[in-house]
């Protein structure tokens, strides 16, 4: 897992979101990296091509910040989807959860922050 910069960051927006806040609406997907400081890890960093979304407690980054109850239900519908639909593909699973419902949560974000 590679250690990400502020700097690398700057061409994409950036969504913050808690520590476990998206857990299920993340676990499908594949971290690029983390950022760390002086006390330690401070979050860790997920691509999604047009944005980027950090989860963690410390996240000193410009960015917008998650939106409670977007998040809440967001995640929702992703541990909702993967149960109703556990006997299909991972592969299935992702696409769907990716493609769909992170594209949405990151879209309804940026635009009512």
């Amino acid at each position: 897992m590679k250690k990400i910069s502020r700097n690398e960051l700057k061409n994409k927006p950036v969504i913050k979101v808690g520590y476990c806040a998206a857990q299920n609406l993340l676990a499908y997907s594949e971290k690029i990296g983390y950022m760390s400081g002086v006390y330690g890890w401070n979050c860790d960093v997920y691509d999604f091509g047009f944005a980027y979304i950090l989860t963690g407690y410390r996240m000193n980054v410009k960015g917008t910040k998650e939106i409670t109850h977007l998040t809440d239900c967001f995640n929702g519908y992703a541990k909702e989807y993967s149960h109703e639909h556990r006997a299909d593909t991972f592969a299935n699973i992702k696409n769907y959860i990716e493609n769909v419902l992170i594209r949405r949560y990151i879209k309804k974000t940026l635009l009512y922050a």
